[in-house]
């Protein structure tokens, strides 16, 4: 049956494994993984969401799929790189 309901205060963060996070409209993409990085070997430094690679301080607005991108991967370690060249100039 289809309903009309009221806008949910809260957004989904899909992530590949299986868990959803939510927390409320416009919280920062690095707050939401800041609660998995324990599941990571290397620190996060960016996420693709929804397929469009984002810094962390990305706000969702939307119920949203999330591939967390740590150092160890090779996009990880070139946003790290190119993170440290623009703060040693």
């Amino acid at each position: 049956m289809i309903q009309i309901t009221s806008p949910n205060p809260n957004v989904e963060l899909h992530l590949p494994n299986g868990k959803t996070l939510s927390a409320p409209r416009g919280t920062r993409v690095g707050d939401f993984l800041a609660l998995v990085q324990a599941d990571f070997p290397a620190p996060i430094v960016a996420a693709i969401i929804n397929n469009q690679i984002h810094e962390l301080t990305y706000p969702i607005e939307i119920e949203s799929n999330c591939q967390p991108v740590s150092m160890e991967s090779a996009d990880g370690a070139r946003i790290y790189r190119r993170s440290l060249v623009f703060l040693l100039e």
